[in-house]
């Protein structure tokens, strides 16, 4: 990707104030005051126009993905990647440097990067007031207008927007609501870049309200003490899908300012449907609002083994099943094609021959996830069983109560209780 431009001339004569800049033959104001969704929209557009490839050493995403990218960037969106680890998701967002001009000018010293014509931070307004055109201006190159962190349960609102400075107050003999005693924090330090959280729902609640702030009304409270602070930041977030919609995990508000939601899902992904009962059958999605059952036995060795039979087909590397029942297995499909029943408790000859078809999903590299609703302890103990067998996982929870259900994840041997 070769698509980003410069603001300033050969390298060895960089101008070194603001004066010298203005004084150069290209100099453009409106180009030096383009915001940085503008100036990725703009270095994008080129880049489209060239076809030069977008986010080189990302393979299969070409008419999934980088689509949907290239519509929220032409859109001037912050964004987040939903999926699952191994996905590219980190290196997508970084491959977004690509798109920012190689330099920018920056006021010399300046902790968020201050545009040297429209200064935001107190110390750069109080420094251009004074020196005026003999302000010197450093180069910042566009690797450096990356921010990159990983929310974690720790991190605090004086890691990503700032905190009072109580040495800074005292050295400058200042009080302690002044904006020049802020020590900004990683989003502040961001200023004319691009901010990436990486895991956003593990992100405390009181920060995703900060973040909001920034992002709605360019403005926060520091210990009590307001700061203005309109940042240009391209935000751009990832996240497990699972987490993301989990109630209660993001703030509604900050989701809401976040332009799109974006799948990391690779083409050749594939989903079925197979339904159980007395025997088992394929059913077409779009037949899924149709479906009707009961009332039947359960077949659950018959909607395992179709379903096995079904991957193994499809030559995928990633093999799952997701098994969604309220009933425990209760009917077998024997060798000659006649149904054995047996309604009452869990049948040791029906609860055997289903294990056996678990095992066979085991050794075939097919990971069985559970969704059940029902309470009973002897069919929560069997669903256990096949779980720990395929190390999935299981959802326990009733038709009553639909929104919260106890997790057991035999992966990371973890059991939580999900609301």
């Amino acid at each position: 990707m070769t698509a980003s431009t410069s603001l300033h001339p050969a390298a060895h004569s960089r101008p070194r104030t603001i004066g010298q800049w203005k004084r150069i033959p290209d100099f453009d104001a409106r180009a030096t005051s383009l915001s940085v969704k503008n100036e990725i929209r703009r270095n994008l557009l080129r880049a489209i126009e060239r076809n030069d490839p977008l986010f080189p050493g990302v393979h299969g995403y070409e008419d999934s993905v980088i689509p949907q990218i290239v519509n929220a960037l032409l859109s001037r969106h912050n964004f987040i990647l939903l999926g699952l680890r191994g996905q590219a998701k980190s290196r997508i967002l970084r491959g977004l440097i690509q798109l920012l001009d190689t330099e920018i000018p920056v006021i010399a010293g300046c902790e968020i990067n201050d545009n040297p014509l429209q200064p935001i931070c107190p110390s750069c307004r109080e420094r251009v007031a004074a020196e005026g055109d003999n302000t010197p201006i450093a180069w910042l190159p566009r690797d450096q207008r990356y921010v990159e962190k990983l929310a974690t349960p720790d991190v605090t609102i004086a890691d990503i927007i700032g905190d009072v400075d109580p040495i800074r107050a005292a050295r400058g003999g200042r009080d302690l609501s002044d904006e020049l005693t802020i020590h900004y924090g990683l989003l502040p330090r961001a200023n004319r870049g691009i901010f990436a959280i990486n895991e956003l729902p593990d992100l405390a609640g009181k920060i995703q309200v900060g973040l909001f702030n920034i992002m709605q009304e360019g403005d926060i409270q520091i210990k009590g003490y307001p700061l203005r602070l309109p940042l240009d930041v391209l935000l751009v977030f990832t996240a497990n899908p699972e987490d993301y919609t989990a109630r209660g995990k993001i703030i509604t508000p900050l989701k809401d300012r976040i332009g799109a939601e974006i799948r990391t899902q690779y083409p050749g992904d594939t989903l079925s449907l197979v339904l159980f009962h007395d025997s088992a059958e394929e059913v077409p999605l779009n037949e899924l609002a149709r479906v009707q059952v009961g009332p039947y036995y359960t077949n659950t060795r018959e909607g395992l083994r179709m379903a096995r039979r079904i991957l193994l087909r499809q030559r995928k590397d990633m093999r799952q099943i997701v098994m969604i029942t309220d009933g425990k297995p209760s009917t077998l499909t024997l060798e000659d094609g006649r149904i054995y029943k047996n309604a009452f408790g869990l049948d040791p000859f029906v609860v055997g021959e289903t294990l056996e078809e678990v095992n066979k999903c085991k050794r075939a590299g097919i990971m069985i996830n559970t969704f059940m609703l029902a309470t009973d302890y002897s069919l929560v103990h069997f669903v256990q069983k096949i779980t720990e067998m395929c190390k999935g996982k299981a959802y326990f929870t009733t038709p009553y109560n639909l929104g919260q259900y106890l997790l057991m994840d035999y992966m990371q041997r973890k059991t939580k209780t999900i609301h």
